[in-house]
């Protein structure tokens, strides 16, 4: 599983002296630290962006929920989707 951070971050695609070579390597680093924090966050069970009950949740129950609220379209597809299994 992975996920994407934009940072913000821009860098020299080509550094013509040695100041944008350590800009470079400085906002390089920030964003290596960066992803090191987010990591052990992972490694220390401290992340927000999972949901451990999602994957207990039954979709169909939820898909006819949502359906009832929005679409007839949706009714039909969770009828002919039931009758299949």
């Amino acid at each position: 599983m992975s996920r994407r951070e934009y940072l913000g971050f821009y860098i020299f695609a080509n550094p013509r002296n040695k100041y944008q070579r350590e800009y470079n390597d400085s906002i390089l680093m920030r964003a290596e630290i960066i992803r090191c924090l987010h990591q052990e966050a992972v490694i220390n069970n401290e992340f927000g962006f999972l949901n451990h009950e999602q994957p207990k949740a039954d979709f169909l129950l939820y898909f006819e929920e949502k359906a009832k609220i929005h679409y007839v379209k949706w009714i039909i597809v969770s009828i002919a989707t039931s009758r299949d299994l």
